[in-house]
């Protein structure tokens, strides 16, 4: 699935781990921990990209990252309850570099209720 490093088409089924998301969000949805090492973690607003701060409000970006592993997806849906029920779509690169930049930016998540 990754031997080459070429993006991917992601399903559900292929996150066999925990993730971490940066995406706008409904006041529903939040941190998801209930499923041992398969955990939705929500990047906290703002973030720092190069020394420059960006927010949920200014920031049109929607992507995740695996946690472990070094996949960095982005994807067409926000985390909405409403979207439980549309399909949506995740491209992924397995790149370490690529990852720790997006691991970065991303370290700081919400608390699972």
């Amino acid at each position: 699935m990754f031997k080459d490093n070429t993006p991917f088409i992601a399903t559900c089924s292929e996150f066999l781990t925990s993730i971490k998301v940066w995406t706008t969000r409904d006041k529903i949805l939040k941190s998801d921990c209930r499923i041992l090492n398969r955990n939705i973690k929500l990047v906290t607003s703002p973030i720092t990209i190069g020394g420059h701060a960006s927010s949920l409000e200014s920031d049109v970006s929607q992507w995740l990252i695996s946690d472990p592993g070094n996949k960095f997806c982005a994807v067409d849906k926000p985390y909405h309850k409403s979207q439980t029920k549309e399909p949506a779509i995740a491209v992924c690169i397995d790149d370490a570099t690529i990852f720790g930049h997006f691991n970065l930016i991303g370290q700081n998540v919400e608390n699972c209720a």
